[in-house]
């Protein structure tokens, strides 16, 4: 917010002109605006007695696809690589909209913490009666004394804050309890300096 406000503020008194670089700063804090305000919304709803899940078959193959190939104008913006290794043609009865909000959540975390040459992979399969989601990458990882808060409501580790990558410490959270919610199970490797690997296990209902 305050960000928006210097910026806007500079363009009303004329300090700045409404280029195209302060647009982008400007376009990058709304979106961090609007994630923020999703995660307080979804907070909320976990603070339900129940969250309702709105399931139905859908195939999960063809939707982390997508999910993954709306990333790649971003990724390719900041020249990091993202690829993905699908099984196909898997379905699931599952909530697809929270599903695609796990997701989303942890390639864009991947994301904000990728350095230079930053690479993430994202793999889906099915093992007997098992989807296993596999995401990596190659970022400045977490410390062993960090990681096992990492699921926290609020918490950010030490790597966070040092890069000053923006955040409000939810997203992890939110997307354990919506695994949760489904059944599933969510595990976290990390190695401080070379990056980190999240699976996700869901049962086929």
């Amino acid at each position: 917010m305050t960000t928006l406000r210097t910026h806007v503020e500079a363009f009303i008194d004329e300090v700045w002109e409404p280029d195209k670089g302060h647009l982008l700063i400007l376009h990058e804090e709304i979106n961090h605006l609007e994630q923020l305000i999703q995660n307080l919304r979804e907070v909320s709803k976990l603070e339900e007695t129940e969250l309702i899940l709105n399931k139905s078959y859908f195939n999960i193959s063809n939707e982390i696809q997508k999910i993954v190939q709306s990333f790649i104008p971003l990724f390719k913006k900041d020249n990091y690589e993202i690829n993905f290794k699908i099984e196909p043609d898997i379905s699931v009865l599952m909530d697809k909209d929270k599903y695609r909000q796990i997701m989303y959540n942890l390639i864009s975390n991947a994301h904000n913490f990728l350095n230079k040459n930053g690479k993430i992979s994202v793999d889906l399969s099915k093992q007997a009666n098992n989807i296993i989601i596999h995401i990596e990458d190659n970022g400045i990882g977490i410390s062993k004394n960090d990681l096992p808060h990492i699921f926290e409501r609020y918490f950010r580790s030490k790597t966070s804050i040092n890069k000053q990558t923006k955040g409000s410490g939810l997203g992890l959270s939110i997307v354990k309890s919506l695994v949760e919610t489904h059944n599933g199970t969510i595990n976290v490797k990390s190695t401080l300096g070379k990056g980190t690997i999240f699976t996700i296990v869901f049962r086929l209902e």
